[in-house]
């Protein structure tokens, strides 16, 4: 993480655990007010059922390199309520060098908000490194079995290659959730199920953080205002978070993606 210019001093792991701090903090605080609630399980389970449907299907690479092209996206990597771009090169490279091992990657989750048109609820990491090599945006290092790759992008592998990855495929399990209006993303119970599916499908790797929680749950204008001021030129030159960049949302530089602030939120926190 980069220095406090303000302070004149770099930042020491009594700091980093005062970030962590926070969200244990709050943690306790959900913990606190959750035990205070306590309604009738049995009424409970039986009016607050989600009601969704789900399908699976497998997305061969040669498609979903149409699919996330931008201006005609079919599939939306980046709603609302998403984290921000994590995966530096090291990561995207190894998931192509799975795909070419033809290694099983996990299922992506999406949510068909109408008809053949998605938002990924969790994916979004591999889903974005597929489109940015598919689009030679970046060249494989770090490969572990094909080191002879490195340094290549996707216009430079040998045509076989090439054709053998397109057809490489991505399983992907498809949430439609049913409501008595049958016009919006909630269940009837009142409960965004694309929300909840975020949250507890994330807890699997990576837990969310609660200014991530706020992100996903609170989506509206004082959430963008939060995150327009935390990349603004006062505000990152205070606590050392390389500048912004036009462009950064989809294809942020290593230095950003390095630096634990903005890889976490803490800086809409701060803000």
């Amino acid at each position: 993480m980069q220095g406090f210019p303000l302070h004149g001093f770099e930042p020491d792991d009594l700091f980093e655990q005062e970030i962590d701090s926070w969200s244990t903090a709050d943690e306790q605080k959900s913990l606190k007010q959750d035990s205070s609630i306590t309604p009738d399980p049995a009424k409970k389970y039986r009016d607050n059922q989600l009601r969704v449907v789900r399908e699976s299907r497998d997305y061969q690479l040669d498609f979903l390199q149409h699919a996330l092209m931008p201006g005609r996206e079919i599939i939306d990597i980046s709603p609302a309520y998403q984290r921000r771009l994590r995966w530096d090169r090291k990561k995207k490279s190894l998931l192509i060098e799975s795909f070419l091992m033809n290694i099983p990657v996990p299922p992506i989750f999406m949510f068909e908000r109408d008809y053949n048109e998605f938002e990924v609820i969790d994916g979004r990491q591999r889903l974005d490194s597929i489109k940015s090599f598919l689009s030679n945006d970046f060249a494989l290092i770090g490969l572990e079995y094909w080191p002879e790759l490195n340094g290549s992008r996707f216009q430079d592998l040998p045509p076989v290659l090439k054709k053998g990855l397109l057809r490489r495929s991505l399983n992907a399990v498809i949430l439609l959730a049913e409501s008595s209006e049958g016009e919006n993303e909630q269940d009837e119970t009142g409960i965004d199920v694309r929300r909840v599916l975020f949250d507890r499908l994330n807890t699997g790797g990576i837990r969310l953080n609660p200014q991530e929680l706020r992100n996903a749950l609170y989506p509206g204008s004082l959430n963008g205002l939060l995150v327009r001021l935390s990349r603004s030129k006062a505000f990152t030159q205070t606590w050392g978070i390389p500048p912004y960049r036009a462009g950064e949302e989809e294809n942020p530089p290593k230095e950003l993606l390095d630096n634990r602030l903005y890889a976490t939120l803490a800086d809409c926190e701060l803000v």
